[in-house]
């Protein structure tokens, strides 16, 4: 259990390193997308037993929403890694021109569903979490999640977020100027914010 715990805050950190990704080099993008692919699999290795337990039980509304996102969260890093294979200029390398435009637009829009999906997916399971980390009070961190998802609203939208999911901007403007810490905070928020509605929808 505490290597599933662990496995799963390793990707969280992946995940929101890999966002600011052309202010960390494309080089260190690449390694650590396949950093992230390897602890997907690695997750669900770990939770195996939940797709066995597919085929059991009655498909209430919570069950069947967790199911829905966690298999679009399948098929988005399937994409995400194809994509993210054929844009590849350092790990692979492949002759491959004809549809590159269309595999970096994939690669784009899927990164922020992704991620927005993951949060959603974090939230589902803070109980599980919670019990996990033996959290006795959860008031002093839902006021905390509270105060942070305010802000989390602003990067979201300061960010643009919703343009580069739905491709009204087909790429993505940093500042390269800016502390990518700053950059990697502003994801955090934006995490904790969609982790709160992914609770809230649960519970």
């Amino acid at each position: 259990m505490k290597l599933k715990i662990f496995a799963d805050f390793l990707m969280l950190a992946v995940l929101l390193i890999l966002m600011p990704y052309s202010l960390i080099g494309e080089k260190p993008h690449e390694v650590l997308g396949v950093a992230m692919f390897a602890l997907f699999v690695l997750h669900q290795i770990l939770n195996r037993n939940w797709y066995k337990s597919l085929t059991s039980g009655k498909f209430n509304r919570d069950r069947i929403l967790t199911v829905a996102v966690n298999f679009l969260i399948l098929i988005l890093m399937i994409l995400q890694t194809a994509s993210g294979v054929l844009l590849s200029n350092y790990l692979f390398v492949f002759d491959f021109y004809e549809g590159i435009g269309t595999a970096r637009l994939i690669h784009l829009a899927v990164s922020y569903w992704l991620f927005i999906l993951v949060a959603v997916h974090l939230g589902f399971h803070f109980k599980f979490l919670k019990t996990q980390l033996k959290i006795k009070s959860v008031t002093p961190l839902k006021i905390l999640a509270g105060a942070v998802s305010i802000y989390g609203i602003y990067a979201f939208i300061n960010r643009k977020l919703l343009d580069y999911m739905f491709l009204k901007s087909e790429f993505v403007f940093l500042d390269f100027s800016e502390n990518v810490a700053f950059v990697i905070a502003d994801f955090l928020a934006i995490l904790i914010l969609f982790s709160c509605v992914g609770y809230k929808i649960k519970n």
